[in-house]
């Protein structure tokens, strides 16, 4: 990620991934409802929130994460290579034989 990030790595342990998303969200006016649902966190907001309506939508999550910077945006595409079990579809070396 340092090599990603360069100076805009944050200097605290990854787990700040989440607050810093969060902020980020906030402070680009996403709802606080939005962003929590987003994270997977339940709303400690009114009833109406945390009962009687379901999580944001995908297209509504999607027009959120618009405000949130691509990480990412500077590393090289490369194309997918598959482990070998993988593409032919086989179970892993380590997996162990099922029952019969």
């Amino acid at each position: 990620m340092q090599a990603a990030l360069g100076k805009n790595m944050w200097s605290r342990a990854i787990h700040a991934l989440r607050h810093g998303m969060a902020d980020t969200l906030k402070q680009a006016g996403v709802s606080t409802e939005v962003i929590d649902d987003i994270s997977g966190r339940l709303s400690e907001g009114s009833e109406t929130n945390t009962r009687y309506t379901n999580p944001a939508g995908l297209p509504l999550m999607r027009e959120a994460l618009k405000h949130y910077p691509v990480i990412t945006a500077g590393i090289e595409r490369k194309p997918l290579q598959l482990l070998p079990w993988v593409e032919n579809r086989q179970p892993p070396p380590w997996a162990r034989e099922g029952k019969k």
